[in-house]
């Protein structure tokens, strides 16, 4: 086997000429001195295995990712103990001598090579369930939390995906679990200024720095999330870019890496999407590059249970058709299997007409898939309002209301796994099913605030 070799750094040519003087199976095709010219060379697909001697201390998981992608193995040879620990990336001891060095390259060559060959062989069954992302949703043990995701997408023309994420964030909170709430919107952030927060840095981007950095701890994750105080306790929330044009900042292979780490510190983790998940603007470029949807694929990939939202009127309802029929699509092309839930928000007897749900129920079932609304979200635009100017939320606001009600069902069935329909549901003439709580009782508003951190 045939093993070309693109040699970053090696000022002395030590590697090079160990290489070149074996006369073997690896040879070198390419000597650089920058790491974009590195991912350049890799790119043209005439390397198979990147050697890093010096100059990588820029690299990060996102290359290695795009090395990766590019069928190009990564291995950095370094000082005991001041190995980079980059997810994908295959280190070796400067100690080496020039013989093992040759071995340990053609054996994790070949190993690389035999792993490629084995998932191109199996069964769409059996890579499912042996991929190391749904290997996360099994029990770990390397901590108490074994997170669920949560994710909330929506198409074109807001459905309401932030108010309901944050309700539901703030109704578990209540329930005693640990949540986290994570901003994932790269087009229009907004969880921030719901929740009466100041947008001076972004979490999101901060985190994900760190992620692909391999420098992500518990320590500088406690230092970057914001806290803040409900009634009920204290909810954490990784605020969104502060700007749209700072998408690229959140790469799928770092912000990866951070719910992976998050799993392991929550009970449930609920992330607010952007509306797009078109993949083909990444064809525009000749190599692996950032997409702008980066974020809301990694939110789809990872979740558990995804609530499909849309709005209850004559352009919102044809768009949850094409919605759903988009996700379909996207969870055959990935092989995923997440649990969705359909839900329409924003029902009102003006946009639809008098017994709005029954209408939108005749409608779904001529028109729409086989799967079944789950239920509907009453629209109460002034409570919503009074909301987004005081920076609360409708759950602690409104307790008694039928969205509060219904935001509450919406989690019960979550966590519980109660399957009931709309259709029955309107069958028993209830939108959808309401969940009594001892401790409505009015209570003295508490005074918001958050904890604001160093800004970058």
């Amino acid at each position: 086997m045939n093993i070309p070799v693109v040699v970053l750094g090696d000022t002395a040519g030590q590697y090079i000429q160990a290489i070149e003087r074996q006369r073997g199976a690896i040879n070198v095709v390419r000597h650089v001195q920058e790491l974009s010219d590195l991912i350049g060379i890799a790119h043209s697909g005439i390397a198979r295995v990147a050697l890093l001697v010096s100059g990588y201390e820029d690299l990060t998981a996102s290359l290695v990712h795009q090395l990766s992608e590019s069928q190009v193995i990564t291995l950095i040879i370094a000082d005991p103990g001041e190995a980079p620990h980059i997810a994908g990336a295959h280190t070796i001891s400067s100690l080496t001598d020039t013989q093992e060095l040759l071995n340990q390259i053609e054996q994790i060559t070949f190993t690389e090579e035999y792993k490629k060959d084995g998932e191109h062989h199996q069964e769409p069954e059996k890579r499912e369930e042996d991929s190391p992302r749904n290997a996360d949703k099994e029990p770990q043990d390397e901590g108490p939390y074994n997170a669920k995701i949560l994710t909330v997408w929506g198409g074109a023309g807001s459905p309401g995906r932030s108010t309901i994420a944050i309700n539901l964030a703030v109704c578990a909170t209540q329930e005693q679990e640990k949540v986290c709430l994570i901003d994932a919107d790269t087009y229009a952030p907004s969880v921030s200024a719901l929740l009466g927060m100041l947008e001076d840095y972004s979490g999101l981007a901060q985190l994900c720095h760190l992620a692909d950095r391999a420098t992500l701890t518990s320590e500088n994750i406690h230092e970057i999330i914001s806290t803040i105080k409900i009634e009920g306790g204290y909810l954490d929330v990784i605020t969104g870019i502060t700007r749209s044009d700072r998408w690229p900042e959140i790469r799928s292979q770092a912000f990866e890496l951070l719910l992976t780490t998050l799993r392991q510190n929550y009970d449930l983790i609920i992330i607010d999407t952007g509306f797009c998940i078109e993949e083909d603007e990444e064809i525009t470029f000749d190599g692996v590059a950032p997409s702008r949807n980066a974020a809301t694929h990694v939110a789809l990939e990872s979740a558990d249970n995804i609530i499909l939202l849309g709005s209850a009127d004559v352009l919102g309802i044809p768009r949850l058709l094409r919605s759903y029929e988009e996700l379909q699509e996207f969870q055959q092309r990935r092989n995923l299997n997440a649990t969705v839930d359909i839900w329409v928000n924003k029902v009102r007897p003006n946009s639809v007409g008098n017994r709005p749900e029954e209408k939108i129920l005749q409608s779904w079932q001529r028109f729409g898939p086989e799967k079944p609304i789950r239920g509907f979200i009453s629209h109460e635009p002034s409570i919503v309002d009074k909301c987004a100017l005081s920076g609360k939320t409708v759950v602690e606001v409104s307790k008694q209301s039928p969205m509060t009600q219904t935001i509450r069902n919406m989690l019960s069935t979550l966590t519980t796994g109660e399957e009931k329909s709309a259709q029955h549901a309107n069958q028993e003439g209830a939108t959808v099913v309401s969940v009594k709580r001892h401790d409505d009782s009015p209570k003295p508003p508490k005074k918001r605030w958050w904890r604001k951190k160093n800004s970058t």
